[in-house]
C-alpha cells in the first residue's frame, strides 16, 4: 500500500510497542518515517527488547522509501530541539507528528521525588511541546498537517502509584484540544488517541501477562487507529478518541484470536 507516499511522518518513542507498530504502519503505506528512541544496540534497555537500529531496519523492510532513526533523550530540551532541526534539515517539513513517547515511575505521592516528576513532565509533555512548536509552523504554512498525542485511561485514574504519568496524559489531551481550537482554521488536525483499554505490548507481556492473555487490542490495532485518525485530515480534529468510539466509527477491529468485539 502506498497511500501516503512522500508524506513525512514523525513518531517518537518507536523502538517498541505502539510507537514501533505505528511507524511500521506508516512505512507500509509508503510514508517517509522519522523515529527516535533511547535504546540503541550499544545501550539497549536492560529489560525490554527493541533498539533504534532494529526499528530502522524493520521500517526499511516494511517499504518506507526513506527512514531517519535517531537516538534521542527526549528528557533534554536541547536534544529535542536538535532532533527537530535534523528533521527539517533532511526533509524540509513534517506532515504528521505522533507524540507517543512516555515514561513513568511507580510509587506513592510521597515516594516519588520531584526530580522524577520533572523527568516524566519533560519526556511526556515538554518534548511534545518543543517538537510541535518546531514542526507546526511548516504545517500551517502549507495549510495542512496532523498532530496526534497518545493518551491513556490513567488520566482518569485515582491510582496514585502512577500520578506523574496520569497528570501528563491528561495534559496531552488538553494540548490536542488546544491545538485544534487555535489552528483548526489553518488546516491543522489535532487529536488524541485515548488508550482506555489494555493494549498488548512487550511491557504488558513482561509485567502483566495475565492482562495480555485477556486483552482484545494490541499495538498493531492502536497503530491502525492512529493512521486512520490522521488520514481523516482536518475534518476530524479536537477529539479524544477511545477504542469503543473508534470501533463504532469503523476505524478499528480487533484481530486478536479469541477477542470478543
Amino acid at each position: 500500500m502506498a497511500g501516503l507516499r512522500d508524506e513525512v511522518v514523525v513518531v517518537t518513542g518507536a523502538t517498541r510497542g505502539i510507537g514501533r507498530a505505528t511507524a511500521l504502519a506508516y512505512a507500509r503505506r509508503g510514508a517517509k518515517v522519522v523515529i527516535c528512541g533511547r535504546s540503541t544496540n550499544d545501550k539497549p534497555n536492560k529489560v525490554l527488547p527493541g533498539t533504534v537500529e532494529e526499528a530502522e531496519a524493520a521500517l526499511r523492510a516494511a517499504g518506507a522509501p526513506d527512514v531517519m532513526a535517531l537516538a534521542v533523550n527526549l528528557g533534554e530540551d536541547a536534544e529535542v530541539e536538535r532532533f527537530a532541526d535534523k528533521i527539517l534539515a533532511r526533509f524540509g517539513r513534517c506532515d504528521t507528528l505522533i507524540n507517543n513517547a512516555a515514561v513513568s515511575f511507580l510509587g506513592g505521592f510521597l515516594e516519588v521525588p520531584a526530580s522524577r516528576w520533572r523527568s516524566v513532565l519533560n519526556v511526556n509533555i515538554v518534548a511534545a511541546v518543543i517538537l510541535t512548536q518546531k514542526l507546526l509552523p511548516g504545517m500551517i504554512e502549507r495549510g495542512r498537517g496532523s498532530v496526534l498525542t497518545v493518551g491513556s485511561g490513567a488520566a482518569y485514574s485515582d491510582n496514585v502509584l502512577q500520578l506523574p504519568y496520569s497528570v501528563t496524559k491528561l495534559g496531552l489531551e488538553r494540548i490536542a484540544k488546544g491545538l485544534a481550537f487555535q489552528f483548526g482554521d489553518k488546516g491543522i488536525a489535532a487529536n488524541c488517541l485515548l488508550i482506555d483499554e489494555v493494549v498488548v505490548t512487550e511491557a504488558v507481556h513482561l509485567h502483566a501477562p495475565q492482562l495480555a492473555q485477556a486483552a482484545k487490542w494490541d499495538a498493531e490495532d492502536s497503530a491502525e487507529a492512529i493512521v486512520w485518525i490522521t488520514e481523516q485530515g482536518s475534518k476530524l480534529s479536537g477529539r479524544v478518541l477511545g477504542f469503543d468510539e473508534l470501533q463504532s466509527l469503523g476505524a478499528l477491529k480487533s484481530h486478536r484470536s479469541g477477542a470478543s468485539v
